[in-house]
């Protein structure tokens, strides 16, 4: 039939049947315009015929066929056309954008997964939905990190571990992208965790064009916790029944742990030695804790340091370390020299007796030069060679003057400390000690500076301090372990010492470090009591008061005993161990970034190596490809910096190049990180994706909720209407040919009934 009329109408492109082609009109009624337009007509030929001579239906007929007429004329002016409407659909487009940052990789998702994990199964629940949305949108899944670019359909990526996540930059690439094109929305799977911020153009773009961002948070939104054991600090080689510390720094981030406490466990049997609580002080993100083990034989032990009780740490693989300990077994030597026979002296002597472990001589040396001797072994004379110095770990020197001893004896003791690692201990008293020997060649091995030393004026009581815990001394306490507060109570009467020395700050070399404090029991002022420091391979030690006995009446023998054992015991450790460290080098902060100042510090702990320490020592920057940047390291007493600006991101090594030949082997190593560099915060940043769907019009999408985002993501697409195709129909010879037949069918009707 539509090719009849085409035929018909000589219609060639545009015709009847054309799908989407209309009949309208140029000048087009509405449909009760038309009915009664009709109605009109032919009650018009009725009306015309009404009167005129001739059969009621012939007269009907013909003024009918005048009606059919005077409506084809009507239908011609109101001018008939086909009419084919140009439309064309521009589909919206939708992004997916997905991270692919290194901050994916911590597993603090539901069940335990990681990020990553989340986002690829929210990318995969969201399936269904995408292919709904391909059906009228143009989709395309994006990843992004430091860049962002398309992946494809399926979205399939590389594994996530781009150090930098540019969310803002991402945003700006896909607006870019669509080229003016409508886009119906931006879906965001991401932690939230930018290096770079939204620039507020792009936020502009975002609210003009309409365009809402739904955003998939990943991860918890609570802080990231991470625990774990940063460094340890144990004596490599110990003797046989020492009390050995092994020190674990623990550090989080995320909030302290609450439960958590560090195991020292032996490796090969798996029994855990000593446990204590990780115990968080402030603000500070980290604790030392310190362990003990006291060995029983001879030999290697293969010890572990391990972190239980941690709940939601991102990375349990630094929650174990191991240390070696390499104990030996032989009774530690001590020589024992004393002036008068005083009750600290009295009391220590008995205690060397009676401890099996050390083989002790003790010796009172008069002002005379009379020896009163005594102790498990006896010597003809004191040492005056380096080879009869050698035969004592630990020389203790009571209240007597340095004038007893000849030059080349007390330097002899100098260097047996400095090169074989023998140890010295201060008992300090009214007469001579320290004194009288600050002018002798022994004075190096005070941690005094020579001078007048001042006297406390009033009774005083004890206070350990951090340090003493570091290295495993002064426990006084019930089970060995912390200290006894009781002696820091002056109501005790028997915790009073009477005599002490009252130093002052300045008075203590650089590398001193205080092991305990005496405080004034009337002003409760404070000064150090106990010090120590490294001298060359040994180490020193100085009790400030010899009234240390006074303990006994409020615990017997115990708690001295608790006091000068773990002291001689740690000054002995230096005979056998095989590497002590004179220093550290750090590097200020751990991560510095390309152009920021970062300061490169020398810490030394050896008193004789501060003493040669020249004011400028020369450092050395390495970086992976061989090249070296020097920086000068300047300043005085134990401590020496330098400031370094590195100009790119990387792994440095810093090493010293002059100095004292004991700290040619110290080292560090720095991690130059970019400003963008995520890895440095690795918590999520939920607030920044919810922001940005307010901002926007969109909203906040759960990773279990992504098949729903047909339903949310709105329809942009825009309709194009171009100019028309018309194909008039009142003009061609077929109406013409019409019109005469109706025309000609009413005068042969009149002719028939013979009207003019």
């Amino acid at each position: 039939m539509n090719d009849l009329l085409n035929r018909l109408f000589g219609l060639e492109g545009l015709g009847f049947g054309t799908p989407d082609a209309a009949l309208v009109f140029e000048r087009p009624l509405p449909g009760w315009g038309w009915a009664l337009l009709a109605v009109a007509c032919v009650a018009l030929g009725l009306w015309t015929y009404r009167r005129l001579p001739g059969g009621g239906v012939t007269r009907a007929l013909l003024a009918c066929s005048r009606g059919l007429l005077i409506v084809l004329l009507a239908l011609l002016a109101a001018g008939p056309q086909l009419r084919l409407d140009q439309i064309r659909v521009e589909p919206d487009r939708v992004f997916v954008l997905v991270d692919r940052s290194a901050s994916l990789a911590v597993p603090d998702a539901p069940g335990g997964r990681t990020r990553a994990e989340q986002a690829e199964a929210a990318l995969a629940l969201a399936g269904p939905a995408l292919e709904a949305l391909r059906e009228r949108s143009q989709v395309a899944v994006w990843r992004f990190g430091s860049d962002a670019r398309e992946s494809g359909e399926s979205g399939e990526s590389g594994e996530s571990g781009d150090p930098a996540t540019r969310i803002g930059f991402a945003l700006a690439a896909v607006l870019d992208e669509a080229r003016g094109a409508p886009i119906g929305g931006i879906v965001v799977i991401s932690d939230g965790r930018s290096t770079d911020r939204v620039p507020a153009g792009v936020l502009r773009r975002l609210e003009s064009e309409r365009v809402p961002v739904f955003a998939v948070p990943l991860g918890s939104p609570d802080p990231v916790r991470s625990v774990g054991i940063e460094r340890m600090e144990s004596p490599g080689v110990a003797f046989v029944r020492d009390a050995v510390p092994v020190r674990a720094r623990v550090e989080w981030s995320g909030g302290a742990p609450a439960d958590a406490r560090v195991e020292l466990f032996d490796r090969v049997t798996g029994q855990v030695i000593d446990a204590a609580p990780v115990e968080a002080s402030g603000d500070e993100p980290g604790a030392w804790v310190t362990l003990t083990v006291t060995p029983e034989e001879s030999g290697t032990r293969d010890l572990g340091v391990r972190l239980v009780g941690v709940s939601e740490d991102i990375d349990a693989e630094d929650n174990t370390r191991r240390v070696a300990l390499e104990v030996i077994d032989r009774p530690i030597r001590v020589l024992y020299l004393d002036g008068s026979p005083r009750w600290e002296r009295h009391y220590v002597k008995n205690l060397l007796l009676r401890e099996a472990s050390i083989d002790s001589t003790a010796m009172i040396l008069a002002s005379g030069r009379q020896y009163v001797q005594e102790g498990d072994t006896l010597i003809a004379r004191l040492p005056v060679s380096p080879e009869e110095w050698d035969a004592f770990d630990v020389v203790i020197l009571g209240d007597m003057s340095a004038d007893l001893f000849g030059g080349e004896q007390l330097a002899q003791l100098g260097e047996h400390v400095a090169q074989r690692g023998a140890g010295v201990l201060w008992m300090a008293g009214p007469g001579a000690t320290p004194g009288s020997w600050f002018e002798s060649p022994a004075g190096v091995l005070l941690p005094l500076r020579p001078g007048s030393i001042g006297v406390w004026d009033e009774p005083v009581v004890a206070r350990p301090t951090p340090e003493a815990d570091r290295l495993g001394v002064l426990r006084t306490g019930e089970d060995g372990k912390g200290w006894l507060e009781r002696l820091s109570d002056p109501g005790a009467g028997w915790t009073r010492l009477q005599w002490a020395l009252r130093p002052k700050p300045q008075d203590l070399k650089p590398g001193v470090a205080t092991l305990a404090e005496a405080v004034g029991v009337d002003s409760g002022a404070s000064a150090p009591l106990v010090l120590t420091m490294r001298y060359g391979a040994g180490r020193v030690a100085l009790v400030g008061t010899d009234e240390i006995w006074r303990w006994r009446y409020g615990r017997g023998e115990t708690v001295p005993e608790r006091v000068w054992l773990p002291l001689i015991r740690m000054l002995a450790r230096g005979r056998v161990e095989s590497a002590l460290g004179a220093g550290v080098l750090r590097v200020r902060p751990e991560q510095p970034r390309p152009g920021s100042p970062a300061v490169i510090e020398l810490e030394v702990f050896d008193q004789g190596v501060i003493d040669r320490l020249p004011e400028r020592v020369r450092a050395e920057v390495v970086r992976a490809d061989g090249r070296r940047d020097s920086v000068d390291l300047r300043g005085e007493g134990a401590s020496r910096t330098g400031e370094w600006i590195p100009d790119a991101p990387g792994a440095f090594a810093v090493e010293l190049r002059d100095g004292p030949t004991e700290l040619a082997t110290l080292d560090a190593s720095a991690r130059v990180v970019e400003p963008g560099d995520e890895r440095a915060d690795l918590n999520t940043d939920h607030g920044l994706l919810a922001a940005l769907c307010e901002r926007t019009g969109g909203r906040v999408v759960g990773p279990d909720e992504t098949d729903r985002l047909a339903e949310w993501v709105p329809n942009r697409s825009r309709v194009h209407t171009g100019t028309p195709i018309i194909e008039t129909l009142w003009d061609r010879w077929v109406v013409l040919i019409a019109v005469l037949a109706l025309a000609s069918l009413e005068w042969v009707g009149r002719r028939l009934i013979r009207l003019a």
